[in-house]
């Protein structure tokens, strides 16, 4: 039958399905017809599943278990910072509202990342359909999770065999994120590592109608929270007090009455003949010294140089970036955000506008965000929208530019 693990990856967009992996000399790839995918709705799904039935009978590849991942121009995504439990149920429902395709179809997970929360939505109806096909040829789906878990790879469309084989090994990471598991929504956590996110020992907390919760130890968030990873801390033990050393003073011995009468008196003989003599020898000076002028010393003229101030320094994958669509055109918010990819803007995510009416593309920056950036990412917003502005008030909290698109 099957090995053991998954060593392989099919990686679906809104345009092509591809299997890579180890053992596959070039990468097999399925071009979907245009607009089989539309507003992330299957357009023919009777047609969508015979491609693919018929594209697996013609690769020459082993029948196996593998991982599906799903493409950025198939995910909707929201971020926000974490307040309690009921505020992350009431945005999470706000953001599957606001989804522009049949709510059947939706499924959603939720994701934890220090005091951030993540959505990641998709349509289930797009990878159903691919799992169908292939297991109706023999292959096993093991699970199905979006681009988004693994934040080195978004953005890519080639993968190398070493980052393949990090994607298929990272078991916790894909047990958190699988689509296949998840009805009600999930959590897990997702960190910037190199050359790819790794899951410290933690588990994923899966929200369900029973309120059956599954807990582990996971140094994320300080108190137990339905549908998020707890904190475990470890009391440090006590230090044992060190007992202080006993100190016996010592008395020392007294000297007789009558020395120290002696020596106080010689003392004070001695002090007024020094002293005599010395106002004899220098009293003259220290009149003349007294009433001489003082000779006024030169001040250096101090000359105030122009300073630079430094320029922030950030780098461009740093940079905190948030693309929402303020138009009924779907996809739209993903293509810009595929844009500042390529110009290595990798740290966006996407979602919608409140309303999706806007006409003027506006952009909003944060102050740490450089001059020479601010123009970059002007500069490339004009190429596809006619309409550009940027608003004066400068971005505060943790997004350092944000963008909503308006008509192209």
């Amino acid at each position: 039958m099957f090995s053991s693990k998954p060593k392989n990856i099919i990686y679906i967009t809104s345009k092509s399905l591809a299997i890579k992996g180890d053992g596959i000399s070039q990468t097999e790839t399925l071009t979907f017809v245009p607009d089989s995918i539309k507003n992330l709705e299957v357009t023919n799904k009777e047609s969508f599943k015979t491609a693919i039935f018929t594209f697996i009978g013609k690769v020459d590849i082993k029948r196996q278990k593998i991982v599906c991942v799903l493409g950025e121009d198939l995910l909707f995504e929201k971020r926000l910072e974490y307040t309690n439990v009921e505020q992350v149920k009431q945005e999470r429902e706000k953001f599957i509202s606001e989804l522009p395709f049949n709510p059947d179809h939706i499924v959603c997970i939720t994701l934890a990342k220090e005091k951030e929360v993540y959505f990641v939505a998709t349509n289930k109806d797009i990878y159903t359909l691919a799992k169908d096909a292939f297991e109706s040829m023999g292959w096993k789906f093991e699970a199905v999770v979006p681009i988004f878990v693994f934040p080195n790879l978004r953005g890519k469309e080639t993968f190398s065999p070493e980052e393949i084989k990090a994607i298929v090994s990272n078991k916790k990471l894909i047990g958190a994120s699988n689509f296949l598991d998840i009805t009600n929504g999930a959590t897990a956590i997702v960190e910037e590592k190199t050359p790819l996110p790794e899951v410290k020992e933690s588990t994923t907390e899966k929200v369900s109608t029973d309120k059956d919760i599954k807990e582990e130890k996971t140094p994320i968030f300080a108190e137990k929270r339905p549908g998020f990873v707890t904190e475990h801390i470890e009391e440090e033990p006590e230090t044992s007090k060190k007992e202080e050393p006993t100190v016996i003073p010592v008395t020392p011995k007294k000297k007789s009455k009558k020395f120290i009468r002696v020596l106080l008196v010689l003392i004070l003989v001695l002090a007024i003949i020094g002293g005599g003599y010395y106002l004899t020898r220098h009293t003259g000076a220290a009149l003349k010294f007294a009433f001489a002028q003082p000779t006024p010393t030169a001040v250096p003229t101090v000359i105030p140089t122009n300073t630079p101030i430094p320029t922030p320094s950030i780098a461009k994958k740093d940079v905190v970036v948030e693309v929402l669509n303020g138009t009924t055109i779907a996809g739209l918010a993903g293509k810009t955000k595929s844009q500042l990819a390529d110009a290595g803007y990798t740290n966006a995510t996407t979602g919608n506008a409140p309303t999706q009416d806007v006409t003027a593309t506006t952009v909003a920056f944060s102050s740490k965000v450089p001059q020479e950036y601010q123009t970059e990412i002007v500069t490339l917003l004009k190429k596809s929208f006619s309409n550009v502005t940027v608003e004066a008030t400068a971005l505060t909290g943790s997004t350092d530019v944000k963008i909503i698109t308006g008509t192209p």
